[in-house]
């Protein structure tokens, strides 16, 4: 059995199943890292005859990390469904604060002034990357691909810069906040910025 939760970019996908089984699965299953959203309960009169569910989530985006959740915080971001990699968008404005959130996280070990320079030298050069494509037209958006680490654990985050007007257009567009509860595919929020391009572009001026 199949159900879905949630709106477009953070569904989830909840898939049930059903047998004749009498005990729980295997502990070192449960306990896998891999399998460990595995939930199982023993069924009793069933009408269908099944004595067993067992069922996982599968979720449309995934989740951030722990550690890198408490890090972005302090710096306003848009969640984005970008496929299977962990993204974020963020405007201009507020670059400097994100640097200043991931700059000790940075994997490559360096000073943390140096992972911070570096880092706002790629997320400059995207944000004019992807503000060129937007007035363009364009929704193929450039991220500017981020490495952390927190620990033993290794991530690489796909950060999405914008020009601070583009990003406001995508937000009021959409209805949706940079606090980082709303979770929005990176294509819909190229899209609405691009749409409210459009409308400004044929807006007719004010007469003198």
């Amino acid at each position: 059995m199949l159900e879905t939760t949630g709106e477009r970019g953070d569904r989830t996908l909840r898939v049930r199943i059903f047998d004749r089984g009498d005990s729980a699965p295997p502990a070192e299953v449960l306990d896998d890292q891999v399998f460990g959203r595995l939930d199982h309960r023993l069924l009793v009169d069933d009408p269908d005859g099944w004595t067993r569910e067992i069922s996982f989530g599968v979720r449309e985006t995934p989740a951030l990390p722990e550690w890198l959740g408490e890090a972005l915080q302090s710096a306003r971001h848009l969640r984005l469904n970008a496929g299977d990699d962990l993204a974020i968008a963020v405007r201009s404005k507020f670059l400097p604060r994100l640097e200043d959130a991931l700059g000790p996280l940075s994997a490559a070990g360096s000073p943390v002034d140096v992972a911070k320079d570096n880092m706002d030298a790629g997320l400059r050069h995207a944000a004019r990357i992807n503000h060129a494509r937007l007035h363009d037209g364009s929704t193929d958006l450039q991220p500017s691909f981020v490495q952390l680490r927190s620990g033993d654990e290794q991530v690489e985050l796909s950060v999405y810069p914008f020009w601070d007007q583009d990003f406001r257009d995508g937000l009021r567009r959409l209805d949706v906040t940079d606090d980082g509860s709303a979770v929005v595919p990176v294509a819909d929020f190229a899209g609405a910025v691009i749409e409210r391009l459009g409308e400004r572009a044929v807006k007719p001026p004010i007469a003198d």
